[in-house]
């Protein structure tokens, strides 16, 4: 696959800053399945994410920002599933 096969040609993340260091970093929530950042590939999910994002800017007294990266694209490794023996499945 090349980066022209790819589908996603944007991305959206739900960032804060930490007043103490400026130090930025995802925001998300926990789940049953464990964290879960507010990462986005498509305006249906940044929908979804919004009024968590605004609730987390609620709770934590903290800025909340959507930044939206987008444009050039490199992938920077491909990871390849290994073999896997037909028994196991």
């Amino acid at each position: 696959m090349t980066v022209r096969d790819l589908k996603i040609d944007a991305c959206w993340l739900f960032v804060c800053t930490d007043p103490k260091d400026n130090n930025e970093g995802l925001v998300g929530m926990m789940t049953e399945e464990g964290w879960a950042p507010f990462v986005a590939a498509d305006q249906r999910m940044v929908g979804k994410f919004k009024p968590h994002a605004q609730g987390i800017a609620d709770a934590s007294g903290l800025e909340v920002r959507l930044i939206k990266f987008g444009g050039a694209v490199e992938v920077l490794e491909t990871y390849t599933p290994a073999p896997r023996d037909s028994e196991v499945l």
